[in-house]
């Protein structure tokens, strides 16, 4: 459920038919210290995610994706994965207490957004695997 306090936020969603040459460079921008840009994603993931926007509990990391000009063409979530699960425990290794005591190391993709107005081949492989090479960083910073 979108938060009372958002209401709609402008932005430009002209229709973007390129080939991912003419989409690059992308940047992936992560939204933690940014409020505005975070109002923007949160109202694009409400109106255009299939699941809408749902404030994460947990630890979570939000990105937005853009192209050079800086025009938007993404929406990704990643959020805590499950607090217990036998199989990734076991291969992780540790005590249930040692696991308890740091910080989950694992996470998930809970939402991923390619806007609706953008139209270009590959672009979905192309913009997650440029989240997932800095995700590992942001997400220990986190």
């Amino acid at each position: 459920m979108l938060p009372k306090q958002l209401g709609a936020v402008t932005h430009a969603h002209e229709p973007i038919p390129c080939s991912l040459a003419q989409l690059t460079p992308r940047q992936g921008i992560e939204l933690s210290q940014r409020p505005d840009p975070l109002r923007l994603y949160e109202w694009l993931l409400h109106e255009d995610h299939y699941l809408s926007y749902a404030s994460a509990g947990g630890r979570n990391l939000k990105y937005l994706g853009r192209d050079r000009p800086d025009r938007l063409l993404s929406g990704l979530l990643f959020g805590s994965a499950a607090w217990k699960g036998a199989v990734r425990d076991q291969f992780i290794g540790g005590s249930p207490a040692t696991r308890q005591a740091r910080p989950q190391p694992v996470t998930n993709p809970t939402r991923f957004l390619l806007l609706p107005w953008v139209q270009g081949p590959h672009l979905a492989s192309q913009v997650l695997s440029q989240v997932l090479r800095r995700l590992p960083g942001d997400w220990q910073r986190k």
